[in-house]
């Protein structure tokens, strides 16, 4: 989960959200739980007078921030995938060479 944006603060603007993450799972099965890839909350702001930071990507876009009345924006939903395979193994370990 994205985290969320900073509060605003007198003369400036809420932060955006910060992005959902991204949850790759390789397996020979796979069984999933929840996952959650959510983007993280936008700050909240009474003032909005200046900008805030715009919030981190990661598998989903960063919120952003807006000068004035306009609020900030939460991050992104990330990105999930699974890959069945009989021996992932092969695609994190690097064969040795003896000599």
């Amino acid at each position: 989960v994205g985290g969320k944006g900073a509060n605003a603060i007198s003369g400036t603007s809420a932060s955006g959200g910060g992005g959902g993450g991204i949850v790759n799972l390789l397996a020979p099965t796979i069984t999933q739980g929840t996952v959650t890839v959510a983007g993280g909350a936008a700050g909240s702001s009474t003032d909005a007078t200046g900008f805030g930071g715009g919030g981190g990507g990661s598998g989903g876009a960063g919120g952003k921030s807006e000068f004035g009345a306009t609020a900030a924006t939460a991050g992104g939903t990330g990105q999930f995938y699974t890959k069945i395979t009989s021996d992932p193994s092969a695609l994190f370990l690097l064969s040795a060479r003896i000599q």
